[in-house]
């Protein structure tokens, strides 16, 4: 009868069912053997071997995972129990931590590749961004599950990201302002590279490849060297751009009608101003951060002492031509004295015509 029929094929079926899900998983420790063996876990292998093993260790995981499922199904049809499949949820749990692991270990050296092809001239805008990922990274290696930290990929990927946590504060010192092309000549010297850093295809990956950490502490000394130039540098363009402004003040003096003195208060303010630029010239020349602008330093000392020479001597001449106009002329010393009062009247022409283009001057 038909009754009979379907009871008949019931029973096959379900004598199928259990025959295959002994063949699964027989499948099941063939899987697991040849995971352990070949898989993302076996020792030996570089993690980047491993990512590629973890893909295929995957995908061959959710076949048997969606075939479980079908077998569990056909099971609570027949009102079997479920079959255990402990080595299938041990190596989902690993597959799982892999991921996590793999996953990092593929962003890290994705994003620090993309990083090394960026040209040195836009470094320094991506700097904080480079830092915020960085320590993302770095972040995420931490909280690790514990089981990871034991595997080899794991510290590899830790190496990884802390040797770029390590050199990212030298390339932002690098890339300040601060820094001149006769500091990287000293990198240069260091490292033992030709980096051609005023080049404008120079890539970040030539910097990364010099292994800079292998000389952190004589490439910071020469970023802080290159900060204390740099602060010498605007005071020195200061000074030059203070005394490119400065001027002097003429005014007349007595029935005389032009400018033909200098104002004895801005005199000794700018006599004083000079001692004071000599001073600190002085003792920045003093300092060893401050050799490549010896020469200019020197022709500037130079220049502001013979600046204040010739003041001091100006101002004596024009203390001695006030003391001398009133006597010679008028009043009866110019007569008793007419032929020293000849030459003061050719001085005093002289005096009056080089303090009228000085004031035009200034």
């Amino acid at each position: 009868t038909r009754q009979e029929e379907l009871t008949v094929k019931q029973v096959q079926f379900k004598r199928n069912l259990i025959k295959t899900v002994h063949a699964f998983k027989r499948d099941v420790e063939k899987f697991r053997k040849d995971y352990e063996e070949h898989g993302p876990m076996a020792k030996g292998i570089k993690p980047s071997q491993a990512v590629e093993r973890l893909k295929r260790c995957r995908e061959e995981f959710e076949v048997h995972g969606r075939k479980k499922k079908i077998f569990h199904l056909g099971e609570d049809l027949f009102g079997l129990p479920h079959q255990q499949y402990t080595q299938l949820d041990q190596t989902k749990k690993e597959l799982n931590y892999l991921g996590q692991l793999y996953e990092l270990y593929t962003a890290v050296l994705e994003t620090i590749k993309e990083w090394k092809e960026y040209l040195w001239i836009d470094v320094p805008k991506q700097m904080d961004q480079m830092k915020r990922e960085a320590d993302e990274f770095a972040h995420r290696c931490k909280k690790m599950p514990k089981q990871l930290r034991q595997w080899p990929a794991y510290h590899e990927l830790k190496r990884e990201i802390e040797a770029f946590q390590e050199v990212l504060p030298l390339l932002m010192e690098l890339s300040k302002k601060s820094i001149q092309p006769r500091h990287w000549q000293q990198v240069n010297e260091f490292t033992g590279k030709d980096l051609q850093i005023e080049r404008e295809d120079f890539r970040l990956q030539s910097l990364i490849d010099a292994h800079l950490n292998d000389f952190k502490d004589e490439i910071m000394d020469i970023c802080e060297s290159a900060d204390k130039q740099l602060v010498f540098e605007e005071k020195i363009s200061d000074v030059q751009a203070t005394w490119a402004t400065t001027t002097f003040e003429f005014t007349t003096w007595k029935t005389r009608e032009i400018p033909c003195i200098l104002v004895g208060s801005k005199v000794t303010e700018i006599q004083e101003a000079l001692e004071e630029t000599q001073m600190w010239l002085n003792t920045m020349n003093a300092q060893r951060h401050s050799a490549p602008f010896k020469d200019e330093l020197i022709a500037m000392l130079t220049a502001l002492s013979d600046t204040a020479d010739t003041i001091e001597r100006w101002f004596k001449v024009q203390q001695m031509w006030t003391s001398l106009e009133s006597v010679f002329t008028g009043g009866d010393i110019a007569k008793q004295m007419p032929m020293e009062a000849k030459k003061f009247s050719q001085i005093d022409k002289d005096w009056v015509k080089i303090m009228q283009k000085s004031a035009e001057t200034r």
